[in-house]
């Protein structure tokens, strides 16, 4: 499937979703990204909607590959290989527990 911009493509979305019962449905998007692609669908199909906001967990070595994300309510989710990979010790990933003031949530 070829999108132009976010737009095209949550139109695009919004067409192949006219079958699909939505009575109650509520569109959640990511901010920036998530946000023109799911206005679209919104428009077209007279949802309700609502942005959820979290925070990308950087890689130690390439801020802009992410290894997590931390949601609006604090709770950290981890990529499990790519924590295994950076916490490979006990320790280490006992330490990311703490400073997180939490449980762990791996995908």
């Amino acid at each position: 499937m070829l999108v132009h911009n976010r737009q095209d493509a949550g139109r695009q979305l919004a067409e192949k979703l006219n079958n699909t019962d939505m009575k109650d449905a509520v569109v959640l998007t990511l901010p920036r990204d998530g946000v023109p692609l799911g206005l679209e669908i919104v428009r077209k199909h007279q949802l309700n909607f609502d942005v959820l906001l979290s925070k990308k967990i950087g890689h130690p070595y390439q801020s802009e590959y992410a290894i997590g994300a931390i949601s609006e309510n604090g709770d950290p989710m981890l990529k499990r290989m790519e924590a295994d990979w950076i916490a490979t010790g006990l320790t280490t990933k006992v330490a990311i527990n703490l400073v997180t003031h939490g449980g762990l949530f791996f995908w």
